[in-house]
């Protein structure tokens, strides 16, 4: 079941993905970044509150340290005013080489889709996955992480 899981993965790679927040997002990640798509050939950004339930922040978070895909660009929402989130956020930024900040929620301003944490994988400027990871996708978005180091 694993095998034709990653493979169903892998077949939704080989395709341009249907998000259609591409402009939204380059904008996004352009003016309150400073991070331009056209200047990295591959990355799969991992777009994730610090503040919310608690079960989403804490496993989303504990992914993002278990599965230091050097692809990965962590975008951390808002800020959290609990400590245990703060540690397991400081620990993300410790572990990748870039990780994008957000504390004042300004990616609400841009049409991104943004309402749950997103997995979202870019080649060549041109979107190849994309996930909404509600709680119960996270062990997805956690796979495919793993299958694409």
């Amino acid at each position: 079941m694993l095998i034709g899981g990653a493979a169903g993965m892998l077949t939704a790679c080989r395709k341009e993905c249907a998000y259609p927040y591409m402009a939204g997002l380059k904008r996004y990640l352009s003016e309150i970044h400073d991070y331009r798509l056209s200047d990295v050939g591959e990355v799969i950004f991992y777009v994730t509150p610090l503040d919310g339930c608690d079960y989403c922040v804490r496993e989303n978070l504990l992914v993002l340290i278990r599965n230091n895909n050097k692809k990965v660009v962590p975008v951390l929402i808002d800020k959290s005013y609990n400590q245990q989130f703060t540690t397991l956020a400081n620990e993300v930024t410790e572990s990748y080489k870039v990780v994008l900040s957000d504390p004042a929620n300004r990616i609400q301003r841009y049409q991104t889709g943004y309402l749950n944490p997103i997995l979202l994988h870019i080649r060549n400027g041109r979107c190849v996955f994309y996930m909404e990871i509600p709680d119960t996708e996270i062990p997805k978005a956690e796979k495919y992480l793993k299958m694409t180091e």
